[in-house]
């Protein structure tokens, strides 16, 4: 649903920022950029991609990210000439991409030197992003501290989501990761449909994304 004249169009489970960039996008070879939090549900939100078919990436590891634009970017830096590089030569497809929660920190560089990119950004609740880091990241410790530095860990991500979004030109998708978690196949119809993903399969990815952990990359 968007108001005329609007350059948001809201559904239940994901709000497209510039809508209209969006369908010029995917009629072209394009490149998606998945990113949030990290802790922030975007390894699920890559490994459905994946599994709808969607190329993100060479020897992916358990987070699904490329070693390749790992060492490009991170929440300090990036270096845009091995950037450039990368991106400069993508797979012979009309579509690929890759996931990587630091380019939520490059977010205006990347809408105007990535080829024609489309964002899709997760977005968790803090609290969820804290409790989940003092599960998995022994740097976060199992207490008020813990909780502290994994919220305010979540919102300086989410902070530099929001601060970007007034200067895109390229359509940056933002999914609700509960939702997404929480009633998957809807949430993922509503993606696939809004990306014109044909996953024949969405059961199939809906099902196996409400197992708990991490999955393994697919094959």
């Amino acid at each position: 649903m968007s108001a005329p004249g609007s350059n948001l169009h809201q559904g239940p489970g994901l709000t497209v920022v510039n809508p209209t960039a969006l369908r010029r996008a995917l009629d072209a070879p394009h490149v998606l950029i998945c990113s949030g939090a990290a802790r922030g549900g975007t390894t699920a939100l890559a490994y459905a991609l994946i599994r709808a078919g969607i190329g993100l990436g060479q020897n992916l590891d358990l987070n699904l990210e490329d070693p390749r634009f790992v060492a490009c970017m991170s929440e300090t830096g990036i270096d845009k000439q091995r950037l450039r590089a990368e991106i400069a030569a993508p797979p012979d497809t009309a579509r690929w991409g890759f996931k990587l929660p630091a380019a939520v920190f490059h977010l205006r560089w990347l809408d105007r030197n990535a080829p024609n990119p489309v964002f899709v950004i997760t977005l968790r609740s803090p609290l969820s992003v804290a409790l989940s880091a003092i599960r998995h990241d022994p740097v976060f410790p199992p207490d008020a501290v813990g909780l502290k530095v994994g919220i305010e860990h979540a919102l300086t991500y989410y902070g530099k989501v929001a601060a970007a979004l007034p200067d895109m030109t390229a359509p940056v998708l933002l999914v609700d990761y509960e939702r997404l978690h929480d009633r998957a196949e809807e949430t993922l119809t509503e993606l696939f449909d809004v990306l014109w993903i044909d996953a024949p399969n969405l059961s199939e990815i809906a099902a196996e994304l409400a197992q708990p952990g991490y999955k393994d990359p697919p094959a």
